[in-house]
């Protein structure tokens, strides 16, 4: 099944990937062992890959470079958490491996 996505965003990598781990926290979200989980759940947030694209902004990896992926997959680098280097609590955008609603 292949997925149509939109070309780079300025700051965002698009990667082949190669290998995806499974944690603690996959099976917790799995098994709904914290009651909030929403079905349907694709578990292997922690990844890595080729990079096949680039954005226009981005200035520390190339196509063809390796690339390591975690359960954060956007953020807004403008409020006090991505200004603080704790991207995990932005405020504005923060966009997670789980459970993320961005209708």
């Amino acid at each position: 099944m292949f997925i149509n996505r939109p070309k780079c965003g300025e700051f965002q990598v698009r990667f082949d990937m190669k290998y995806s781990g499974i944690c603690h926290s996959d099976c917790t979200c799995g098994f709904n062992l914290l009651g909030a989980q929403k079905y349907p759940f694709v578990s292997g947030h922690e990844m890595c890959g080729v990079v096949t694209e680039v954005g226009p902004k981005v200035t520390k990896v190339k196509v063809g470079e390796w690339v390591g992926v975690g359960v954060l997959q956007d953020c807004c680098m403008d409020c006090k958490g991505c200004n603080n280097d704790e991207e995990n609590y932005c405020r504005n955008s923060a966009v997670h491996a789980y459970g993320a609603n961005k209708d």
